[in-house]
């Protein structure tokens, strides 16, 4: 969300609230458990006001086509009025290169999927993943793009750096 203790300022949403969840790659974490926690972080569920605006998903699953395993908890959330956003992936520059569930192509707004350019100019990211999504062969995918390449980020230890790829271009489309 971009504002440091210090007042240091990067991101695009800074003084936004933010949470977030720790559901890839860490042994005992449940992608699905993450989700239905974004449908009810206060455990209330007479209350829709601690509801997320979006979604940013840094995440991707190579190598699946369009296995359907993701969407139903992705249409849940996002028939709760919450934005899911997704990183395209780091595949390019092969055409339909997206991970799932980046990929579905059901209309143009669902798993909305964010690829890279430089961050000057309009110049796609040589790695970030393309289009047209493989689930039909004919949607465009990614949806939009944004700058990825050399953005600022926050790291571990209360440092910054400078980081690359699609993860970095989708927090600029949810901000």
């Amino acid at each position: 969300v971009g504002h440091s203790a210090a007042g240091d300022t990067i991101g695009v949403a800074p003084g936004a609230d933010w949470i977030a969840a720790v559901a890839i790659d860490v042994p005992g974490t449940s992608l699905f458990e993450a989700f239905q926690w974004a449908a009810d972080p206060d455990g209330d569920p007479n209350t829709v006001t601690d509801l997320p605006d979006v979604i940013n998903n840094s995440w991707g699953i190579p190598n699946i086509g369009c296995d359907r395993i993701f969407w139903r908890l992705i249409d849940n959330v996002e028939a709760l009025g919450i934005v899911t956003i997704f990183a395209a992936g780091n595949e390019g520059p092969s055409v339909s290169s997206l991970r799932n569930p980046a990929n579905r192509a059901d209309d143009s707004l669902t798993n909305f999927a964010v690829g890279a350019t430089w961050r000057d100019s309009a110049i796609v990211y040589q790695y970030s993943s393309r289009g047209p999504s493989n689930c039909d062969n004919v949607s465009i995918k990614p949806n939009v793009v944004a700058p990825g390449v050399a953005i600022r980020s926050s790291k571990p230890n209360g440092a910054y750096g400078y980081l690359n790829g699609t993860s970095m271009a989708a927090p600029h489309v949810s901000g």
